[in-house]
């Protein structure tokens, strides 16, 4: 099929599955919709994207991880005092993705700090 298809078709064919997949939609899901495997997908949005696409195709993915089991258990695990290569160990994942969860939640802890300390300078 990919022989098949022109780069113009090709690159409408990446950007209808970039959109779906940001807009929350499973690489199964894109799959069905678009008439190929969900291996392919994967495939295509890893291989096609930008490197600016690419961010946001991490940042989605971390986004939905952030709402599973995995991510509090990692925050525990960092919380008690494991290193982010105790933790991957642990839960048999990357360290990479460890640390960009732990990345992402000193954000948002910090994020939240500074709105108290801006409203307490209010009071």
């Amino acid at each position: 099929m990919f022989s098949e298809l022109t780069l113009e078709q090709r690159q409408d064919r990446f950007r209808n599955i970039y959109e779906l997949y940001l807009n929350g939609k499973s690489l199964r899901t894109i799959s069905v919709i678009v008439g190929i495997s969900h291996e392919r997908v994967r495939q295509i949005l890893t291989n096609c994207s930008t490197s600016f696409e690419y961010i946001k195709i991490r940042e989605a993915i971390d986004t939905r991880k952030s709402k599973t089991w995995q991510t509090a258990e990692i925050i525990n695990l960092l919380n008690i005092g494991n290193s982010c290569s105790a933790v991957a160990k642990i839960l048999n994942i990357s360290v990479s993705a460890v640390k960009r969860i732990s990345a992402r939640y000193n954000k948002e802890k910090h994020k939240s700090y500074e709105n108290i300390k801006v409203d307490s300078k209010k009071s």
